[in-house]
């Protein structure tokens, strides 16, 4: 082993971990953490932002992660002034992240990232759709093939059951049930159940005459599971069918929170359907919601008498 310094040498022998890793290329740390959070059970897609997020850090720096100080975390959060607050912070806590767990397993000698704080995010305020362009969306497909019905059959369950598209993707024949929808394995790791309305198992129905065989409730024209950006792409095809102003399939989910809570749905109610680990979350999707929308809604106690 030569030419490893002494240190390198004790690390390897105490922790058991190959010298050569030790001594590593700047990423084998890193892919040590994503393997982690892979066992820990999170999503690909939430492990491909971490590792998107982390190399291009890294990448930055420029040095081998066991060399990065604290120094060097804070030259590269300045390096990101002028973005949101909200990206900032999400840099941050997956920064933060990787070094705490890499202390911690004792793969570095100290957490250089701990005294890390996070920056002043700004209010979000969130644009939603209006019951009328919701109604235009959701028929700007028909009925008429498998792709109008699959497209027509999304809409109406991101408008409806505030899913996330991910969520849409990973839906299983198995999950639908007669009036409602189990959803596994969703952000967080928790599984959760959504109500399915009349106008849904309708929807439901007329699309089985034209769905593929497939363990996946909503599939490709090649028959292979439904994508994100496949989602994406038909949200912003309807949105020109109907000439609206085009956003993203999430904020059906936004929309969907504050349809909600205008029908009297309790915020605790509508975090869980939404699968929020914290009512703050949905608190940020009501934020926008015009107050004027509140006014024909009876909040008097005497008058409820």
């Amino acid at each position: 082993m030569e030419g490893e310094s002494t240190s390198q040498l004790a690390w390897a022998r105490r922790d058991k971990i190959p010298s050569t890793l030790i001594n590593g290329g700047i990423m084998d740390l890193l892919s040590i953490y994503l393997k982690e959070l892979a066992l820990r059970g999170y999503s690909p897609n939430t492990i491909r932002n971490y590792r998107v997020v982390l190399n291009k850090f890294i990448a930055t720096v420029g040095k081998p992660i066991q060399e990065v100080t604290t120094l060097d975390i804070k030259s590269y959060i300045l390096s990101l002034k002028g973005r949101k607050g909200s990206y900032i912070n999400n840099v941050i806590k997956r920064i933060k992240l990787l070094f705490r767990y890499l202390y911690e397993e004792e793969l570095i000698e100290r957490d250089v990232a701990s005294k890390i704080k996070l920056v002043r995010e700004e209010t979000p305020i969130i644009a939603t759709f209006e019951r009328d362009e919701i109604k235009l969306l959701v028929n700007a497909y028909d009925n008429s093939c498998f792709l109008e019905a699959r497209n027509k059959t999304v809409l109406m369950l991101l408008a409806d059951c505030g899913l996330r598209a991910n969520e849409v993707c990973n839906l299983k024949t198995s999950n639908i049930y007669d009036n409602y929808i189990l959803i596994e394995n969703s952000k967080g790791n928790k599984s959760r159940v959504v109500p399915l309305s009349l106008s849904v198992r309708k929807q439901l129905i007329k699309y089985e005459k034209f769905r593929r065989e497939s363990e996946w409730l909503f599939t490709s024209v090649r028959n292979k599971q439904l994508t994100t950006q496949t989602i994406e792409v038909l949200m912003r095809e309807a949105c020109k069918r109907v000439g609206i102003p085009i956003r993203s399939p999430h904020k059906l989910r936004h929309s969907y929170a504050q349809s909600q809570l205008l029908a009297d749905v309790d915020i605790y109610t509508i975090s869980k359907v939404l699968g929020h680990n914290s009512i703050n979350t949905t608190n940020i999707y009501l934020r926008s919601l015009d107050s004027s929308k509140l006014l024909n809604k009876s909040i008097s106690i005497l008058d409820n008498l």
